[in-house]
């Protein structure tokens, strides 16, 4: 029980920085300097941090240690950005309020975090994602 206690804790954490409104303006402006072509703007800040915490969260039992935690790291934070950026005009698209949007793409967020608990289905390692990055590519 104390596991999936923690484990809850670990994914309440994740989904109450995804539905922070007030971080809109920095992921905007990141998007912009990005676009623009600047290189010195960092497109994650506190990403050290970010990944200590991850690691935490393995030895906590949160996420199986086989997952790629950079990989992580990068995937919740373009999520997270994204969505932040997108998420009025996704609910105008879909015809519906930004609080049900939010509750859909919530369960959605949830459900993937969740699955960090587990260890990743099919072959892993970064050279196993390269390669068949590239399979992909030359077919």
């Amino acid at each position: 029980m104390a596991a999936k206690a923690k484990s809850r804790t670990f994914i309440e954490t994740r989904l109450r920085h995804f539905l922070v409104r007030d971080n809109t303006r920095d992921s905007e402006l990141r998007a912009l300097l990005v676009i623009d072509g600047d290189e010195t703007v960092d497109p994650m800040p506190l990403f050290e941090p970010a990944i200590s915490q991850l690691r935490q969260e393995v030895i906590n039992g949160d996420i199986d240690r086989a997952h790629d935690l950079e990989a992580l790291q990068v995937a919740v934070n373009a999520l997270l950005r994204g969505y932040q950026i997108f998420r009025a005009p996704y609910a105008k698209r879909l015809g519906i309020k930004t609080s049900e949007l939010d509750t859909r793409v919530t369960r959605i967020v949830r459900t993937w975090l969740e699955a960090m608990a587990r260890p990743p289905a099919g072959p892993q390692g970064k050279e196993n994602e390269s390669a068949s990055v590239g399979k992909k590519n030359e077919a």
